[in-house]
């Protein structure tokens, strides 16, 4: 799952939320798909030779049970680093305390539970071969989970260059332990230990550089309402990963660990090829927030060229490679995973077609609608699990691509398809913004008629009355009391002032300064403190009458 200008919920204006959206996206976007790409070669180096030395069975076997241990410590995370990620206000260390607490009593019940349902259900899980590696990889659960307050400490801060060579230091710690191994013929134990290693190094290697301390800390309400708020933010998580296991439960019945080892690979490719989509879901997240409320245009222009990119950025490369993919696998990776090539290409049409839904999923996720999210996940995970039975029976390992391309992502018609969608969109951010500035002490007498922009500044004991605008970058000091009727755009208004039923544009209201009402204040125009702006007055640059 930010510098101390806090992340996309935040009520303050840093810098970086002074750029406009398109200069965040290049900037952002230029450095979030460029470490994807090195870590694109990394990845995709060791894919090659790990694979090719293994083959299919050991390499299904391999995944299987990384898709079952990657499920359980999704559940055993219970949503705290992306809580802790968007906690509003300074998280400090008796937060991240707690929240380790919480999670190291999780990560072991996880642990311990899943390791005894694999002694009682181990008739039931599929393929044959998977439980000894399965049971070893349960035991990474606690060191998967356990580096989440560190990894949130960090992207709170805004340190993602910090966050991107821990991963890609992750991606050359994994192959470096199962590249040898594999080669010392340990098959899918090379994988298992490259897991490992790769965990071990995030764990250390986050807690080392984002300077946390851990430690216990007990808190029974403190974790009650941490895994309240972190379920209601992971929910649709888990059973996308849900999702997740219809390869090794209903490709594995069928087919067993080689066809398993084929689907994967087919996945796998399409997961690295199409690298930009996890970075455009992180710069999605950050970006689509910044849009500021009521700014309707900006969101839909965000949304269509959002997914336009989107489109380009995954269909070229996986066009690209469909092109050569017939010569290149033979010689690259081996004959015998020839037969994984039309599985990629329908998981690769399946993305492509889904790349819409994903950017209005990620507009949905920056807009707090995670039970929207929730909702078309699980039906999505629903009809995954039914039509896989059915077609990868008929169809073979193809099947599994076939179910993917014909059920799609519900999300393109769940999701912010028109304006009324937008709208609603609209009510519930605003409803998260009110709600947050009067638990810091401002007064909003009728919070439905009010309007606050995320790139606001609050202080404590200001008073909005009904009607009020506040958009783009206000400043609003401590005292100040604003409306009724009050449309301010990117302005200051001073400690104590007051200002009734006027419009202020690109001005400055100094401390104790009364204005209106029905009074215009353009762009320049500064009100000195204690000065008095009386009604119908229109003023414009230095303090001059525009008429």
């Amino acid at each position: 799952m930010k510098s101390r200008s806090e992340g996309p919920e935040s009520g303050t204006a840093e810098p970086t939320e002074q750029r406009s959206l398109g200069q965040l996206a290049v900037r952002g976007g230029g450095y979030l798909v460029g470490r994807e790409a090195i870590g694109m070669v990394i990845r995709l180096a060791g894919v090659v030779l790990v694979v090719r030395e293994i083959g299919p069975g050991p390499y299904g076997i391999y995944s299987a049970a990384a898709a079952f241990g990657v499920f359980v410590a999704t559940l055993a995370q219970l949503g705290l680093e992306v809580y802790l990620i968007r906690m509003q206000g300074e998280v400090g260390p008796r937060e991240y305390n707690r929240a380790f607490t919480l999670l190291l009593a999780s990560s072991v019940l996880a642990t311990v539970v899943a390791e005894g349902l694999t002694f009682l259900l181990g008739g039931l899980i599929r393929p044959v071969g998977v439980l000894l590696p399965l049971r070893v990889l349960l035991l990474a659960i606690p060191v998967n989970v356990l580096w989440a307050p560190a990894q949130a400490a960090i992207e709170r801060d805004f340190r993602y260059r910090l966050m991107g060579m821990l991963e890609l230091g992750g991606d050359v710690v994994l192959y470096a332990t199962a590249v040898p191994l594999a080669f010392m013929g340990a098959k899918a134990w090379a994988l298992v230990a490259g897991y490992f290693a790769w965990q071990t190094w995030l764990f250390f290697g986050s807690l080392a550089t984002s300077g946390l301390r851990l430690r216990l800390d007990w808190s029974i309400s403190a974790m009650k309402d941490m895994t309240r708020h972190g379920v209601s933010y992971s929910t649709a998580q888990w059973i996308s990963r849900l999702g997740d296991l219809v390869n090794p439960l209903v490709v594995g019945s069928f087919f067993g660990a080689t066809g398993v080892g084929y689907v994967a690979f087919g996945a796998r490719l399409v997961d690295t090829i199409g690298f930009a989509k996890r970075g455009a879901y992180r710069l999605g997240m950050v970006a689509m927030s910044r849009v500021a409320e009521g700014d309707e245009h900006r969101k839909r222009y965000a949304i269509e060229e959002g997914s336009l990119l989107q489109l380009l950025s995954l269909a070229v490369p996986f066009a690209c490679f469909g092109v050569v993919a017939r010569w290149l696998v033979p010689v690259v990776f081996g004959h015998e995973w020839v037969r994984a090539l039309p599985v990629y290409s329908l998981l690769a049409l399946a993305t492509v077609l889904g790349a819409s839904g994903f950017i209005q999923t990620t507009f949905l996720y920056s807009r707090g609608r995670n039970l929207t999210v929730t909702g078309v996940t699980a039906i999505q995970s629903a009809a995954l699990a039914v039509s896989a039975v059915f077609l990868v029976k008929h169809f073979g390992i193809d099947g599994y691509g076939v179910e993917t391309l014909v059920v799609g992502d519900p999300m393109e018609a769940a999701g912010v398809n028109d304006r009324a969608q937008l709208a609603v969109a609209d009510a519930e951010l605003r409803d998260r913004i009110n709600e947050r500035w009067m638990r810091r002490g401002v007064t909003m007498w009728d919070p439905e008629n009010t309007y606050v922009d995320a790139g606001a500044r609050l202080e404590a004991d200001v008073v909005l009355l009904p009607g009020v605008v506040l958009q783009g970058e206000c400043t609003l000091g401590a005292g100040a009391e604003v409306g009724p009727d009050c449309h301010i755009v990117d302005s200051v208004v001073g400690r104590g002032a007051k200002v009734t039923k006027s419009t202020v544009l690109r001005a400055e209201i100094g401390e104790d300064a009364r204005v209106g009402p029905f009074a215009v204040l353009g762009p320049g125009a500064q009100v000195p403190g204690g000065a008095v702006v009386g009604p119908f007055t229109r003023l414009g640059a230095d303090f001059a009458a525009l008429d």
